[in-house]
Parts: structure tokens; C-alpha cells; sequence
């Protein structure tokens, strides 16, 4: 895998989690985890990628739980019109994560309103 910014390959380094991939030219911040489903990011990116998979993961996990897990996938591609292999926040934009984050909000909002729980038959795009 390549730094996606200067095109210098990346290198292993070890971590108290295991290990992670790093740009080798010095100030850059791209690091990867080598884990599939995922691209290298920047600490912008990863930031971005973090608070869109707080505001995604508390559409399905407790106690704010208002969908299945496989609802919420199925949500997410539809509201990103993507392919299921396509519809992993680690691989996505900065403004995908955006798009995710401003869609939950608005979809939390929207449920609330209509005091939505995982077990309702109401409609995604309602």
C-alpha cells in the first residue's frame, strides 16, 4: 500500500495494538491498519471516519438502538447509493462521513418524532 499524498510506500510499525502502516516521509500523518475494508487516511480522515461510525453505530447497538444491524447497512447504501461491499465508513470520504453523520442526525430527528424503535415496520426513507 502507498501514502495516498506522496506515493512512498508504507511501512509496518509496531504498536500497543498490534501494529499499524505509516507514511515514511517526515510531519505526514498517514497511517493505515492494514485491515481490509479500509483505505490509509490522514488524522482529519480518521477523525471523520470516527464520529461517522458513533453517529451510525448508535442507529443499531444499545441503548440507543432504533434499528437492526442489517437495517442500518441497508439504510446506509441507500442513502449513499452504494453496493454492499461499497458501504464501509472505512473506506469512505471525508464528506461521505459528513453525509452520514448530517443523515443520522436527521434521521434520529424524524424517528423521535415519530418515536421509532428497532422493531417498527416504518419505511427507511420515511
Amino acid at each position: 500500500m502507498k501514502c495516498p499524498v506522496h506515493g512512498q510506500r508504507l511501512v509496518h510499525k509496531k504498536t500497543t495494538y498490534g501494529g499499524r502502516w505509516h507514511c515514511t516521509v517526515e510531519g505526514c500523518d498517514i497511517t493505515w491498519s492494514g485491515r481490509k475494508n479500509t483505505t490509509p487516511a490522514d488524522v482529519t480522515l480518521r477523525r471523520a471516519r470516527i464520529a461517522a461510525h458513533d453517529a451510525f453505530d448508535a442507529l443499531w447497538k444499545p441503548p440507543t438502538k432504533i434499528m437492526t444491524r442489517p437495517q442500518a447497512y441497508e439504510w446506509l447504501q441507500e442513502i449513499l447509493d452504494m453496493k454492499p461491499e461499497e458501504a464501509h465508513i472505512g473506506l469512505f470520504t471525508r464528506q461521505e462521513c459528513e453525509v452520514v453523520v448530517l443523515a443520522v442526525q436527521k434521521y434520529r430527528k424524524k424517528c423521535h418524532a415519530f418515536k421509532c424503535h428497532a422493531d417498527n415496520k416504518r419505511s427507511r426513507s420515511d
